[in-house]
């Protein structure tokens, strides 16, 4: 692909590499859906179909204006999946064409993190939650499979236990991904609001150590 974007011209007068040591890719949730249904079967995936982990997107979206004054309901980010440009989103989605691509926008390296898989810490269904984990990784792996010259992938590793991240972990690394991404601010369960009915499910302590 012909390398003319402003990124490219202002790359070419530099004298060190651009790594992007932050990057992005934006994962098709079909295919995601299909690596679930191998790793734990279809109702595992049907699970994940009806969980709103994205920030309360899919909630918010169903609730009418009334409801949502009534709950005070924040509305969740909308902007972080741009689609006006369909070649950008593609390359967003396509780990070999943001490959190609690299050149036209002026980097020489990326490590690329999820993006929904960023949300999989908000997921209440534990079991659900480490299956979506393994499946991410494994899709990772597959998808961004010869492009690691100039880009890879990051491993989703749930902190949620020390054992389950040990594993995981050490499944990641025997599919080949070398960088990783560990959830903080887990979720933990408040005993005494779990009595309160449907409310009570929604409070949490979030833990930043993993403890």
């Amino acid at each position: 692909m012909a390398e003319k974007s402003v990124s490219a011209e202002i790359h070419r007068r530099l004298n060190h590499p651009v790594i992007d040591a932050d990057g992005h890719w934006i994962e098709f949730e079909p295919t995601l859906l299909d690596y679930l249904d191998a790793v734990a079967g279809p109702a595992m995936a049907d699970r994940f179909r009806h969980d709103d982990y994205l920030a309360g997107l899919a909630g918010w979206s169903r609730m009418s204006s009334e409801e949502r004054r009534a709950r005070r309901a924040i509305q969740p980010p909308w902007w972080g999946f741009p689609a006006h440009n369909s070649l950008d989103r593609a390359t967003a989605m396509l780990p070999g064409l943001l490959h190609e691509r690299m050149g036209e926008i002026g980097l020489d390296f990326a490590i690329a993190y999820p993006t929904l898989a960023l949300f999989f810490a908000a997921i209440r269904d534990h079991e659900l939650q480490l299956a979506a984990y393994r499946a991410y990784n494994m899709m990772a792996a597959e998808l961004f499979r010869g492009v690691g010259d100039r880009l890879i992938p990051a491993a989703c590793i749930s902190m949620h236990t020390p054992a389950e991240a040990i594993e995981e972990l050490e499944f990641a690394t025997g599919l080949g991904l070398h960088a990783m991404m560990m959830t903080s601010l887990m979720r933990r369960p408040i005993k005494a609001a779990q009595q309160n009915g449907e409310s009570g499910r929604y409070a949490n302590w979030p833990d930043a150590l993993g403890l």
